[in-house]
């Protein structure tokens, strides 16, 4: 950069400046779905936040469960497919592109060359973690800390039916519970093959918070 502020964090890496994206907490809500077989229509959910604006989300939830949302836009919002492999509630975790108003008092606002505010201290700026979990190596992950996810599923694979000629189709995906991330997996269907596979979607990598510092 030829001119600005930059700043890193412990590890040296670029935590924010003029030109580089940030996304901040945008707020923080309750979910809960009752029972419900997955496979079957997933439930609706209405983050109401504008389709125009960059969102992530991370989940946490109050027991060990298959659970992940699929992200889609609809009436000019952003709205999830959940989906879980038994009743759960628990948090979602919003964090977008556009910074939530300054609270006023002190601290320092970031501008980019077109004075758009692109960070705050006023802001809970997102602080993503990374692991990796998969079926045949680490499993659980201890955190030390209150964790969220971002719910979408990291593994995929298809395991041979023994006796016949059929395969089933496995889906794994992140759960944060406590101070913990468990890989988790359900079985989603059956079709008719006798051959199997793998696939590791974004390399089994987890991207995790720590909620406590949102909450």
């Amino acid at each position: 950069m030829a001119y600005g502020i930059k700043i890193v964090n412990s590890n040296g890496k670029i935590f924010a400046t003029p030109e580089t994206p940030f996304m901040h907490m945008a707020y923080k809500n309750s979910f809960s779905v009752g029972d419900m077989a997955l496979g079957n229509k997933a439930v609706a959910y209405n983050t109401g936040i504008p389709a125009n604006v960059r969102i992530l989300c991370y989940a946490r939830c109050s027991t060990q469960t298959l659970f992940f949302v699929t992200p889609y836009q609809s009436g000019g919002t952003w709205w999830f497919k959940i989906n879980s492999s038994k009743a759960v509630s628990g948090t979602f975790y919003f964090f977008t592109n556009e910074i939530p108003p300054s609270s006023g008092g002190w601290g320092l606002d970031m501008f980019n060359a077109s004075g758009q505010r692109v960070y705050s201290t006023s802001t809970k700026p997102l602080q993503n973690l990374q692991t990796s979990l998969s079926r045949n190596g680490v499993k659980t992950f201890q955190a030390g800390f209150p964790t969220a996810a971002i719910a979408t599923p990291c593994e995929y694979w298809v395991q041979p039916i023994k006796g016949g000629q059929e395969v089933q189709l496995f889906v794994a995906a992140p759960c944060a519970t406590g101070n913990q991330l468990d890989l988790t997996a359900v079985g989603t269907g059956i079709m008719p093959s006798s051959q199997g596979f793998s696939f590791t979607a974004f390399g089994g990598v987890v991207n995790y918070i720590n909620a406590s510092l949102y909450d």
